[in-house]
């Protein structure tokens, strides 16, 4: 639950304020060598796993729409960032992106896994 947050008693009908502010307070490196104490390290969001991109519309308004896998190209967060951020996110984390081919099959497989189909068996015709 967020720090200060409202809460309704639900047993009085009356609110009260549940106070949870229980977050360590943020340092800098500078603060953790001045106390003594290693700097706080930002974990990588790829945690040095292989990344992909695959992009599904380069809006007019500017941004990005994207599929982006970690690990494993078939599971995948939609996401959307403005163009400048997309691109900058890309080369941060040295992202390959997914070519047509690519995305095909990887479309297929997830066709054969929502149909409950072993991946060497067709894709079901469609009517």
């Amino acid at each position: 639950m967020p720090a200060d947050a409202h809460a309704r008693n639900t047993d009085t009908d009356t609110d009260t304020d549940i106070h949870t502010d229980t977050a360590a307070p943020a340092r800098s490196a500078a603060d953790a060598t001045a106390a003594g104490l290693p700097p706080v390290s930002t974990p990588s969001a790829t945690a040095g796993l292989p990344c992909w991109v695959r992009v599904r519309e380069r809006r007019p308004d500017g941004f990005v729409e994207f599929d982006l896998s970690i690990g494993d190209p078939m599971l995948s967060a939609e996401l959307i960032l403005p163009a400048a951020a997309f691109a900058r996110f890309c080369a941060e984390h040295a992202v390959q992106p997914l070519d047509a081919a690519q995305s095909a099959a990887l479309d297929a497989q997830t066709a054969r896994w929502r149909e409950a189909r072993p991946p060497s068996a067709p894709p079901m015709p469609t009517a």
